[in-house]
C-alpha cells in the first residue's frame, strides 16, 4: 500500500486529464512518457496547491500500470488504462510498490531519520530503502517525495546517491516549491517540471464552491493567493480579507508610532491564524505553530509589497492598471505620485528581502517593526534618518 509515512496524505483518484490548467507541465509529461527510456528521477517545482501531487500520483499510477494505453494516436504518449488490478491499487492508496513520503507537521525540515535508516526512523522503510526493495506486484516501483526542498543538508546528502544511482525499475519524483533549496547536485539529476500559477479566476471559483466564500471575498482572496490553490484555502480559512483592510487604513496616516503598533497587529494575526491551524491538524506542537505562523507574517510581508508593486505599476502604466488593491487606490496614487521610480521597486524588494529573512528563522518580533517602520518611512510621514 502507500505509505504515507509522515501523516495525512494525498488521497485522490487522478488522471493527466483532470490536472487543470497546466498545459506545458502536462505536454512536456506527454514528451517523456512517450520517449523510449523513461527517465528514474523527476522533479516537479511549482507553487503549492497548483496539481503538483496530482501530477505526481497520476505519473506513479502510469508507471506501475499493467497494460498502458497509448493517448492519441499509435505514438501517442503512455497513459494508465484505468481498469487493471494496479491502477485500481493506486486509486485506492494501496498499491504495495508505491512509497509517499512528506516532512512530519512536528518538524521544520524533512529530517535525515526519514531518508535513511537512523534513531527515530518510522517502521516501514525509509525513503531510500523504499527506492532499493524489489516490487512486490507492478515490474517498477515508485517514490514521492513531497517537501523535498526541506530536506537539511545531512539529508539530502544522504539522499543525493540514491536520486543519482536508484536501481532499474525504481522512479522517484520530488515534488517541490523551490530549486532555491535543493542542492544542485540534485537538481541536475532529475527531469524538471515546471508548474505554473492557478488563474485567479479560477482559484476565486473554488474559494466560492468549497470554503463558501462571497464573491467579492473570493476575488480578493484569490489575487493574493499568488496563483496557489492551497495558499488561498489557508486565506479562506483566516480573516485575511478584514485583516487586509485594517492594513489599509493603517498604512493612510502611518507614523513611527502607528508603524509599531501594526508590527504588533501584523504578529498578533499571524499568531492567532497559526493557533488555529495548528488546532486542526494531526500534531499540535509548537514547531509546527512556529512554521504556520512564519508563514502567515510572509503573506502579511506580501500584502505589504504588493501596496509598492500596485504603485509601481499605476507609476508605468497609469490609473488603467490592473492592481492587486484595486480598492486602496488613493494611498497607491499618492505614493506613485510623489515616491521616485526607483524609490518604489527598492520598497518591492526591501519586503521581498524581509520576507527570506523569515525563511532564514530571524526573530519574528524584531523584523516586523524594523519592517513596519521602512514601511513608515516609504509612506513618506518619517524622515529617511529615522530608518533603522
Amino acid at each position: 500500500m502507500i505509505r504515507w509515512a509522515t501523516g495525512s496524505g494525498r488521497r485522490f483518484n487522478v488522471s493527466f486529464a483532470e490536472i487543470r490548467h497546466q498545459e506545458q507541465a502536462v505536454a512536456a509529461l506527454a514528451r517523456t512518457l512517450s520517449a523510449e527510456r523513461v527517465p528514474h528521477g523527476f522533479i516537479f517545482c511549482g507553487p503549492a496547491g497548483v496539481g503538483k501531487a496530482l501530477a505526481a500520483k497520476a505519473l506513479g499510477k502510469t508507471l506501475l500500470c499493467a497494460k498502458p494505453k497509448r493517448g492519441r494516436g499509435a505514438h501517442g504518449p503512455r497513459e494508465a488504462c484505468g481498469k487493471c488490478e494496479q491502477c485500481r491499487l493506486v486509486e485506492r492508496d494501496s498499491h504495495p510498490d508505491l512509497y509517499w513520503f512528506r516532512k512530519p507537521p512536528e518538524r521544520a525540515e524533512l529530517p535525515i531519520a526519514l531518508v535513511t535508516r537512523r534513531q527515530g526512523s518510522p517502521e516501514g522503510p525509509t525513503i531510500n530503502e523504499s527506492v532499493q526493495l524489489k516490487p512486490m506486484m507492478a515490474e517498477s516501483r515508485v517514490t514521492i517525495v513531497e517537501d523535498a526542498e526541506l530536506m537539511n543538508e545531512e539529508a539530502a546528502n544522504a539522499f543525493l546517491k540514491t536520486f543519482e544511482e536508484a536501481p532499474e525499475g525504481a522512479y522517484l519524483i520530488l515534488v517541490v516549491t523551490t530549486l532555491e533549496r535543493l542542492l544542485p547536485t540534485i537538481r541536475s539529476r532529475g527531469r524538471l517540471l515546471r508548474f505554473a500559477a492557478l488563474p485567479d479566476e479560477f482559484v476565486a471559483k473554488l474559494l466560492e464552491r468549497d470554503h463558501g466564500m462571497s464573491a467579492e471575498e473570493a476575488q480578493q482572496a484569490a489575487r493574493f493567493a499568488e496563483g496557489s490553490m492551497a495558499q488561498a484555502a489557508a486565506l479562506a480559512r483566516s480573516n485575511f480579507v478584514a485583516f487586509r483592510g485594517e492594513v489599509m487604513t493603517a498604512l493612510a496616516g502611518l507614523d513611527r508610532l502607528k508603524a509599531l503598533a501594526l508590527a504588533d497587529a501584523i504578529d498578533a494575526w499571524a499568531g492567532e491564524q497559526a493557533r488555529s491551524e495548528a488546532e486542526n491538524k494531526e500534531a499540535k506542537t509548537k514547531v509546527e505553530e512556529n512554521f504556520l505562523r512564519r508563514q502567515y507574517v510572509k503573506r502579511a510581508l506580501g500584502l505589504l509589497a504588493g501596496v509598492f508593486r500596485d504603485a509601481l505599476l499605476v507609476a508605468a502604466e497609469g490609473d488603467g492598471a490592473k492592481l492587486l488593491n484595486a480598492d486602496a487606490g488613493e494611498l497607491i496614487g499618492r505614493l506613485a505620485r510623489e515616491l521616485p521610480r526607483e524609490k518604489i521597486e527598492e520598497a518591492v524588494q526591501r519586503f521581498h528581502e524581509y520576507q527570506t529573512y523569515v525563511d532564514r528563522n530571524a526573530h519574528i518580533q524584531l523584523l516586523l517593526e524594523n519592517a513596519c517602520l521602512e514601511l513608515a518611512e516609504f509612506c513618506g510621514t518619517t524622515k529617511a534618518e529615522s530608518r533603522k
